[in-house]
């Protein structure tokens, strides 16, 4: 018990020694240096600013912004309940981007502490499971297509030749200006997935069906870095086009591209 209670002093000790204030010249706020670092590596650095006789602390907007640079925007039910579940689970509070909490003199040192564990269970959003991503990338997909008011059937499953189904996240029915659009979310680009995708295609357009096949992808950099993992880099051309689906013509659509298809979709 003895030992126990050293190593915990010590570890105190460690947090005290190891963090830093510093006076942000010509303001009246502060700059905590914490012994905790981010995904990059970085030091987690918190802001203290006096306020009605006690203090905010603040991330000053840092966790979010670096998060929506990296790509990860919380903009869908989804993603807002996880990050709504993170902030209830440490009594902090967030606006405007900004991870905040307003504590006083009795409160400041534990306020600290959430505070900074918030900030890197946010962090940890940018790492969620496969299947998580997979389920929020299809989420992002269809509010792009209900905010831009594109018709979809979602999640059919149509017959091959081969007698197989095959499922499509989207399917847009024809019209006079445009012929059938059947689109499949490709989450995790690797070979066996285009592969799979080809085949589905390739069975349904036997089965007589007239349409243009669509894949909206996510993440074609890391596709490029596991199929370079795999010996298989031939399999991407430069541009981050996918060969297999360029010789079957079937359209590739980055997500990060997609507005440049709305009008496309739309007719």
């Amino acid at each position: 018990m003895t030992e126990l209670h050293s190593l915990m002093d010590n570890y105190w000790s460690f947090l005290k020694d190891q963090s830093s204030i510093e006076k942000i010249s010509g303001t009246d706020y502060f700059a905590i240096n914490t012994p905790f670092l981010d995904r990059h590596n970085d030091y987690i650095q918190i802001y203290a600013i006096p306020r009605n006789g006690g203090w905010l602390l603040t991330d000053s907007g840092y966790t979010l912004d670096d998060l929506e640079i990296s790509g990860v925007t919380i903009n869908t039910p989804k993603k807002k309940e996880i990050f709504q579940q993170i902030l209830n689970g440490f009594g902090i509070n967030s606006e405007k981007n900004e991870i905040f909490a307003l504590v006083n003199s009795e409160n400041f040192a534990q306020k600290k502490h959430d505070l900074v564990q918030t900030i890197l269970s946010v962090n940890d959003m940018f790492f969620l499971s496969r299947v998580q991503i997979k389920n929020l990338f299809i989420e992002d997909v269809i509010k792009w297509f209900d905010d831009n008011d594109i018709r979809y059937i979602h999640n059919l499953k149509l017959t091959g030749k081969s007698h197989y189904d095959h499922r499509f996240e989207i399917i847009i029915s024809k019209s006079k200006k445009a012929p059938e659009r059947i689109i499949r979310l490709i989450n995790d680009p690797q070979k066996d997935i285009i592969q799979s995708a080809i085949f589905a295609y390739e069975d349904v357009k036997n089965s007589n069906r007239i349409f243009k096949p669509y894949v909206i992808v996510n993440g074609q950099e890391t596709a490029q870095n596991q199929a370079s993992a795999n010996n298989a880099a031939d399999y991407f051309l430069a541009g981050n086009k996918n060969i297999g689906l360029m010789e079957y013509r079937i359209t590739q659509v980055p997500f990060v591209e997609i507005a440049q298809f709305k009008d496309e979709f739309a007719a």
